[in-house]
This record gives C-alpha cells, structure tokens and sequence, in this order.
C-alpha cells in the first residue's frame, strides 16, 4: 500500500473531496491530509504539498490559486490557457491549479451562477463556461486527473493500480409504454387529428396497431432483451406520474403496465423517470417513487430526470430526502460529450452546503434525440461520434452510458434504421 500524505494550510472540504476523487481510482493507495507542518515534514509518506509556496524537499507540488474557495457568483471571468495543447483553469506563471480547477467543473459550479437556460429550464452546453473554452470533446477531468497520476509515479519511481475498468451501459428511458396499446379514447382522437393533417402513414400504422396487424412502434422491449446485455449494464428508467403537457403516458396501476415492469424485472435494473416538473417539486417527485416501488415491488433508488430537466442543488437533494444515491442525468440534451468533465462515477458535492454527499453520479455521454434533433447527424455520423466518445472514455477506464428510448425506432417520425445503429453502438462498446 503507498500512503500519501497531503498538506494544505486550509484543511477544507473542497480540496480532500478534489483528492479523494482521483485517489480512489487506485487499489493501492491510502492517503492522508494534514495542516501541520511539522507532521508534514517528518513524513515518510509520498507528500504533496497543496500551497502558494513549497515546504519540503521531495515533495511534489500543485500551486495554489485560491480559486478553490471562490463562490459561484464570481465565476463569471474564469481565466483560462493552453499549455502542450491541453486546457488550463486558473493558470499563473506558477503554473495551474490543479485542484481548483478539478472541483469547478466536477461541483458544475457554473450551474449555480443563474446562467442562460434553455425553453425547458436546462443548462446547455452553449451556457458553459467549460465548453466555450474547449478545443474538443474530451473528458478533461480524467486528463488532469491522469496526467497528475502519471507525473506523481515518475517523481517518486512508484506505480498506482488502477481499480476501475471500462464499462457500457445502456439507459433505456420509457416516456411511453406504447404508442396506440391501452389507449382507447386517445387512439380515436389521434386518429381524427392525423387524418386531419393528411398523415396518412400514421393513420395507417394506428390502425394496423390497433387491429393486431402490426406491433405497436415503442413495443420494443423484446429488442433490448436481445442486445444481450448484463442486468446491471441495462436500465429502465420509467415515467410513473407527471402533471404537464410533457408526461402522457398512461397509468402505471394498469395492468398492462404492471405485466410489462414484472417482464422487464427479469433482465434489467428499474430506475425512476420523474416527471417534468417532478425535478423541483418534492412531494410530486416523492409520490412518483412510491408509486413505481409499490407497482414493481423492489427498492428504487437509480433515477434520470425526464427531459434531462434539473436544477442544482434542489433536484439533487431532492433525490437525497427521497433514498435516491444514483442519478443517470448529468449530461447534455443538446451535445455529446462530458457536462462534467469527466466518464468516471463520482460522488455529488454540495457547494452551497461545502460538503461531499452521498448521491453518486453517473454521467451519460450521448442520447439517441441528441444525435437526431440537435446534431442533425445521419446514422453513419451519428455512429462515428459515438464511437469517438467510446475511445475516449475507454482510455481512462471510465463507465460510457448511452441513454436511448423504447420510442426511438418509430419510422413514422424520422428513427427508421435505428434498432442497427444501436446493435453496431453495442456491439462496439460491450466490453
């Protein structure tokens, strides 16, 4: 076991939860903190010194900016360059801080600020600081973090054994369980309203739905089941409730529906899809979670929130209050790629608060509608950059979560082809 032992004069929250993050990545490393000089300079231990100014020999130093203390409302001029290619957060002429720069975009401070949102209240990749410096769509956190490893075991001539392996995951999000099955009155009007409009394809596709002739378009549970895929390395995330325009499926009482989560059971993991507005309303987001757990009769605790539509800190501790400690949602609806720099799993940190909590998260990198409406990628595209994002989150042994839909291979509204891009994505990214 290598013991690390870390001195900083400010023995705060930020800087161990900073350490504690790439650290634990290691089997074989325990580590320390202290503020005590004496202690520090007597140490045995492979020491890092976390200072404006160095204070032993043999050390291996990360400058101190300040920056790690600074509060979201000052965060509008972050200072940035580029050294060998890679980007640097609060650079100096004593080099960059390491640290500062890891909690800043691991906190999403910059989620705090009351930045520019979306029509759905989301923060956007167009909105981040982060993303406006980037030259390209890496996980930066991991590179920091790997680099930090790497200059860490040639100072000392020691080496770290990484615990972490790769892994994939798919998240399938169920916004409805069908499209025309168990909808009676809805399939009556749906039908006036596409005849109507001239859909005459919709029309045809209802109807032959509704008469046995055809498999209902988001009946694709069977297909998932067929990826081949670990329990643990496939997820459901299910609309149980919701009060908006943007939750329409139907009751998850009904028997159809408690049939299909009893099937689904079988060979995935069920996590909860509060509603729209369930991200900032506690009791909706409350009765939705016991609805879905007395209906699937298991313990939920996994959740993505519907629309990727959250708000820190209040969603977050939301899913606290409620015994949810794994959310799936941090990531962008409108870009692939790493909303907190990073494809490692990792513990949320409450600014406001200043403390590390329990909530893990596991960030997604792409999303089947992000591909489509925001990208406007054609399927080859679409598969190239994925597979780009694949390659880099393999590099640093991190975990790749793709969310997709049940609804996502309807070829009345544009998703034809699509059950063969994700089988050739799965394909790739299996380990």
């Amino acid at each position: 076991m290598i013991s690390i032992l870390v001195y900083t004069e400010n023995l705060c929250p930020r800087a161990s939860y900073v350490f504690k993050f790439i650290f634990e990545q290691y089997a074989n490393v325990e580590i320390n903190f202290t503020a005590d000089i004496h202690e520090y300079s007597i140490s045995k231990a492979i020491c890092i010194t976390y200072s404006k100014q160095r204070i032993r020999e043999n050390e291996f130093f990360v400058f101190e900016s300040g920056n790690l203390y600074i509060s979201s409302p000052e965060i509008s001029d972050i200072q940035s360059r580029y050294s060998d290619d890679e980007l640097q957060l609060f650079p100096s002429e004593n080099g960059f801080d390491l640290i500062a720069s890891i909690f800043f975009v691991l906190s999403r401070m910059e989620e705090y600020a009351a930045p520019k949102l979306d029509q759905h209240q989301r923060f956007t990749s167009n909105s981040s600081v982060l993303q406006s410096v980037l030259k390209c769509n890496v996980p930066i956190v991991d590179s920091w973090a790997s680099k930090f490893v790497q200059n860490l075991e040639s100072h000392f001539s020691i080496k770290l054994v990484h615990k972490g392996k790769y892994n994939f995951e798919l998240g399938v999000d169920i916004d409805f369980f069908w499209k025309y099955k168990n909808k009676r009155f809805r399939n009556l009007f749906g039908l006036l309203k596409d005849l109507s409009r001239f859909e005459l394809q919709k029309c045809k596709q209802r109807m032959d739905t509704i008469f046995g002739q055809r498999k209902d378009p988001f009946d694709t549970y069977a297909f998932f089941e067929e990826l081949g895929l670990q329990k643990s390395n496939l997820l459901f995330f299910i609309l149980s409730g919701g009060n908006s325009i943007y939750d329409k499926n139907i009751s998850i009482r009904h028997p159809e529906v408690m049939k299909l989560i009893s099937s689904l059971r079988r060979f995935a993991t069920i996590g909860i899809h509060p509603s729209y507005n369930a991200a900032l309303d506690k009791q909706l987001l409350s009765k939705e979670i016991n609805e879905l757990t007395a209906v699937s009769n298991e313990l939920i605790d996994k959740s993505r929130f519907h629309y990727i539509r959250m708000q820190l800190p209040l969603s977050y501790r939301h899913l606290i209050d409620q015994n949810i400690f794994e959310d799936y949602s941090m990531g962008y609806a409108d870009k692939v790629g790493f909303r907190a720099g990073t494809s490692q799993v990792y513990y949320w940190f409450d600014i406001e608060k200043n403390e590390q909590t329990n909530l893990r998260l596991f960030p997604f990198i792409a999303m089947d509608r992000t591909l489509l409406s925001y990208m406007n990628l054609g399927k080859a595209d679409a598969l190239l950059e994925i597979k780009k994002m694949i390659d880099q989150v393999r590099l640093y042994n991190g975990n790749f979560h793709l969310i997709w839909h049940n609804s996502s291979f309807d070829e009345c509204e544009s998703w034809s082809g699509y059950e063969e891009l994700l089988k050739e994505i799965v394909a790739y990214g299996k380990v």
